[in-house]
């Protein structure tokens, strides 16, 4: 049985809205199939995991959530060493095409190769909560090590952004954010199924990719495009609540991260 470790504040509330609803998704479980299908119990400090198999939880069963600095710790307790592994998908590859993106983008650049016609949007290839910002000029990215690597895209417009969620071949939700309209232009419907056939195809020819992730896209002048993906690891919700589905997809989530720190 899998037993979720969730972070809480020093008041014992918890911090996140993914977290909220897990809590509400482990009680449906059990309201559902008549017992329990979850475990769970709150993390306020640190070295929560060895107190935890110390009681007689497999640690293969542990799952924690909450911010990504607070998943990292607890991977480190559990005996992965180096987190480095796990890194952001951003764009991932298949997608690296016109068609998807609406702009263009070049992944994985140094500094000094960061060259092009500015403004542009840099994010870190390799480091979750790295660098993410707007550059305007070279003199911009005077304080970025030569080390780093960076995906570059141009900036374009955006005019509503949606977070579309997906477990494996199925888009199961799709909720606005980041705008103060109402009522935001949705995205093509077509293309996000395009875009997920295009995971699944890829994943038949060994690409290794969450079985739950997101989508995150933006819309602009009836242009539907692709922002960049995530894990469902530490995914903000935005109000999508699938009590059935949401367990699953956080596992799977949590379980797409230990294969990266093992396996790359």
């Amino acid at each position: 049985m899998k037993h979720f470790l969730i972070q809480t504040g020093e008041n014992g509330q918890v911090l996140h809205d993914f977290s909220f609803h897990l809590l509400e998704a482990i009680r449906f479980s059990a309201w559902k199939y008549r017992g329990l299908v979850y475990t769970h119990s709150f993390a306020i400090g640190g070295e929560t995991v060895p107190r935890l198999i110390e009681s007689g939880t497999p640690k293969e069963n542990i799952v924690p959530i909450g911010s990504l600095e607070f998943v990292f710790e607890r991977m480190k307790e559990l005996g992965f060493d180096d987190v480095s592994k796990v890194t952001p998908l951003n764009v991932p590859t298949v997608f690296q095409q016109q068609g998807f993106l609406q702009r263009s983008y070049t992944p994985r650049l140094t500094k000094s190769e960061i060259n092009l016609e500015f403004p542009r949007f840099i994010k870190s290839s390799d480091v979750y909560k790295g660098v993410t910002e707007i550059v305007e000029s070279v003199e911009d990215l005077a304080h970025i090590s030569e080390s780093e690597r960076f995906d570059v895209s141009e900036v374009i417009d955006i005019k509503a952004e949606w977070r579309v969620f997906v477990q494996r071949d199925e888009i199961i939700g799709a909720k606005s954010y980041g705008s103060n309209d109402w009522f935001p232009e949705k995205p093509n419907t077509w293309l996000l199924k395009e875009m997920v056939s295009t995971i699944e195809r890829a994943r038949l020819d060994g690409l290794f990719f969450p079985a739950s992730y997101t989508l995150d896209v933006g819309v602009s002048l009836g242009n539907t495009f692709l922002i960049e993906c995530h894990p469902f690891v530490s995914c903000g919700l935005y109000g999508f609540e699938d009590m059935e589905r949401l367990p699953s997809m956080m596992i799977q989530g949590f379980d797409f991260f230990k294969e990266q720190a093992k396996n790359r």
